[in-house]
């Protein structure tokens, strides 16, 4: 009985960390940098998506933005294999008409092969197989949320589509992903000793911050690399304030859990059962991702309610990459202070 007791109790110790980076990683990794496309058609070879985020009215009324399109397998061009091409298109909403501008064709490495100037180029008649492109375009609101799509950048997207076209691919963290997963794992630690307190949900996020300011200092460092403004780092900082005390505020109350946190705490529980065992702590998180089957398709479905179902995968990856990234150093400490 004591053993059970001292397991659950280790068990309530993890979970909370482990929750509240998994949030944090969540809530940042899924909202700055964004911009906003519009997935079109996908299939295993391909894919199509507009720029809602790059949509501009020229001076004689039509609507230009550009049209990606992904090749899984390659279309050969001078030679070499093209993975992904840039059209620019421009629509006449009123006519229901479109014609190409220009178009780009780049390789697997996004390096340029070939491009051509279609400015000249006729223009054609919005049917039943484009009619959805024209639509968007024309009025970006009508895309439904499951075919939203968030990158900081066309080659993003279209590199989370081609990798999700080949046969068991999984994703990979960036530098910004590995320092957001760090970072949000020092929140997590700083966090825990006062949630049970009696400091108020925003002083805990103000303590937490400053602790873990060396490695903030370092995500920044990694965002700004891929592209982040200062503003960006600002947003971010607030926001992830904001989670934290939301997340306090939440457990305090004992607000419903989400598919999510349902998944998240039972990971965080079924990684201590053995803890105090000699198997490798990547042993334990494997065995707690296939406990945690179950709660991990609800909470991937949750995802796709979402976003597209090739975002909310690899948003499910990057999770799990992160929680293994997190626990694993946990497990480790918690051992080193057995006697």
């Amino acid at each position: 009985m004591i053993l059970v007791r001292s397991a659950r109790r280790a068990a309530g110790q993890m979970v909370s960390p482990i929750i509240t980076a998994a949030l944090l990683f969540l809530t940042l990794s899924t909202n700055v940098l964004a911009a906003d496309f519009i997935g079109l058609a996908r299939d295993d070879s391909q894919a199509w998506f507009l720029s809602a985020s790059d949509i501009a009215r020229q001076p004689n009324g039509e609507i230009q933005t550009d049209v990606y399109q992904v090749y899984r397998d390659g279309r050969t061009m001078g030679g070499r294999a093209a993975h992904f091409a840039d059209f620019r298109i421009a629509y006449d909403c009123a006519g229901k008409t479109w014609h190409p501008v220009k178009i780009a064709f780049f390789d697997e490495a996004f390096s340029l092969i070939g491009s051509s100037d279609l400015t000249n180029a006729a223009p054609k008649p919005v049917t039943s197989e484009n009619a959805w492109g024209p639509a968007y375009a024309c009025d970006p609101s009508k895309a439904a949320a499951t075919r939203r799509l968030s990158g900081k950048d066309w080659r993003e997207v279209a590199s989370i589509l081609y990798t999700h076209m080949g046969p068991g691919a999984q994703p990979t963290l960036k530098p910004s992903q590995r320092a957001l997963a760090d970072w949000g794992s020092c929140l997590a630690d700083a966090s825990a000793p006062f949630i049970g307190g009696q400091l108020s949900p925003e002083a805990v996020a103000d303590t937490a911050l400053e602790k873990c300011r060396e490695l903030e200092q370092k995500f920044n460092l990694a965002l700004t690399s891929e592209g982040a403004t200062a503003s960006d780092i600002v947003a971010q900082r607030a926001q992830t304030r904001e989670t934290i005390i939301r997340s306090i505020s939440t457990t305090r109350t004992g607000g419903p859990l989400t598919p999510r946190s349902r998944w998240f705490k039972c990971v965080g529980s079924a990684s201590v059962i053995s803890i105090d065992g000699s198997d490798p702590p990547e042993l334990l998180i494997d065995r707690a991702f296939e406990t945690c089957k179950p709660e991990e398709a609800a909470a991937l479905h949750a995802f796709e309610q979402e976003m597209p179902a090739a975002k909310a995968s690899e948003l499910m990856g990057q999770l799990k990459a992160a929680i293994r990234d997190q626990s694993i150093p946990y497990i480790l400490q918690q051992r080193s202070k057995k006697p």
